[in-house]
Formats: C-alpha cells, sequence, structure tokens
C-alpha cells in the first residue's frame, strides 16, 4: 500500500504539471489555480511518467524489487484509465471530431457544452481500456509482472492512438499528427522493446501469488474513483 501511495502521489504530481505546462497561457493569467486539483485537469502521460517515476525511486530507496509492485499495480491502472474515459464522458473532455452518422457517432458535447454528431471517443476509449483491463486480469496469474506490465502499457497505447485518431479537441500538431498520436506511438514502441528485451531480468515471483495480490489490490482500490473529475 506504501508503493501505491506513493505512486499515486507521484501521478497527481506529474499529470498536473503537463498538464499547466500544456495550458501555460491560461495558467500565466490565472496562477493561483495551478495546482488546484479540485478545479480539474490532469494529463495522462504526465500521471503515467509520474508515478512510474516514484514508484521505481520508492522501491530502489526500500531496497524493493522493483517489477512485482509495478506488475501489482498494473490492472488497476488500465481499470483507472476506462473510469477517466467515462469521466471525460461526463465532463465532455477528449470530445470526438464531426462524424457522419452510424454506430461510433452520437450527438455529443464537446468541452464547452455545444451539441453536434461526433465520434464516440469517450465510448470507444472506455470500452478499449476495460478490454486491456480484462487481459492483464486474465495474465495476472500467467504472466511474469514485466511482462504484464509492458504488455498491459502497449494495450492501452494501441487503443489511445486509434481513438486519437477520432478526437476533435484541441491539441498540438507535429509534422500534420496529433502529439497525444506521436506520444502514444514512443508508448508503443517502449513496451515492445520491454517485452522482448527488459522482461527477462526482471526479479522473479510465484505468478499465483502475484495474481493473488493483484485481486486483493484492485478490488479493494474505491478511492480510484475519486479521482475521475480531474481525468484530463
Amino acid at each position: 500500500m506504501d508503493g501505491a501511495l506513493v505512486a499515486g502521489g507521484g501521478a497527481l504530481v506529474g499529470g498536473r504539471a503537463v498538464f499547466v505546462w500544456l495550458n501555460a497561457a491560461y495558467f500565466a493569467e490565472n496562477p493561483v489555480e495551478a495546482w488546484q486539483l479540485g478545479l480539474g485537469g490532469l494529463n495522462y502521460h504526465g500521471a503515467l511518467v509520474g508515478g512510474l517515476a516514484a514508484l521505481w525511486l520508492w522501491a530502489r530507496l526500500s531496497r524493493r524489487p522493483f517489477w512485482p509492485y509495478a506488475g501489482l499495480m498494473t490492472p488497476g491502472l488500465a481499470l483507472l484509465v476506462a473510469f477517466g474515459w467515462a469521466a471525460c464522458a461526463v465532463e465532455g473532455c477528449a470530445y470526438g471530431r464531426a462524424a457522419a452518422p452510424g454506430l461510433w457517432a452520437g450527438d455529443l458535447p464537446d468541452d464547452a457544452g455545444v451539441y453536434a454528431l461526433r465520434y464516440r471517443t469517450q465510448l470507444a476509449g472506455a470500452m478499449g481500456a476495460l478490454l486491456v483491463f480484462a487481459g492483464a486480469w486474465w495474465g495476472a496469474a500467467r504472466l511474469r509482472p514485466a511482462t504484464l506490465f509492458w504488455g498491459t502499457l502497449g494495450g492501452l497505447a494501441l487503443v489511445h492512438a486509434v481513438v486519437a485518431l477520432g478526437r476533435g479537441d484541441a491539441s498540438p500538431v507535429v509534422l500534420g499528427v496529433r502529439l497525444v498520436v506521436w506520444a502514444e506511438l514512443a508508448l508503443l514502441v517502449a513496451a515492445v522493446v520491454g517485452w522482448r528485451g527488459l522482461g527477462g531480468a526482471e526479479e522473479g515471483r510465484n505468478n499465483s501469488a502475484l495474481g493473488d495480490d493483484i485481486r486483493t489490490f484492485v478490488l479493494g482500490w474505491p478511492g480510484c474513483a475519486v479521482l475521475l473529475q480531474w481525468a484530463a
């Protein structure tokens, strides 16, 4: 639980810091709001890096193996991402671009409350994350912790990259492609490299015991719902 609290704190700091950086013009005029988390605003990639960095540092300082704890929290990460997409559906963030009528289009609002026929990006993101969560849950007792972690991270990156193609919210663009797509492709490459190259170097642990720990951890983590209002 100590590791989870440290990772959660790092995720909040990292996610908020990147969100403020990406919206620097607004926060330059409203600096007092920069760390008012109750107002909303977390960046997924900042939270991911911040949480992992904090967990790694905690493991190093406490002389504990990193991978078993990373594996323990991996299914919870996928579930939290699904909750984040559900929160975006409520708040209107990460909304879809204009779309033709069809199964994956609906009369949906943007972050200003303006309704239009848009792609159901939040629904697609939530469903994709839940599928990744189901895979991580299944693999908890069958895969080594590092393999479980990299596989889940790659699955989430693939889901986000595909969903980003239908997003209509404002985003920095690099070489004609949304910055978030480049970020997800980088995560996907990192996951593939990690799966193939680093999985064999992880600290060993009984897979069945890890699976039991993961299920206990995820089912006993109601606090993840508190983060819904802060989802970017």
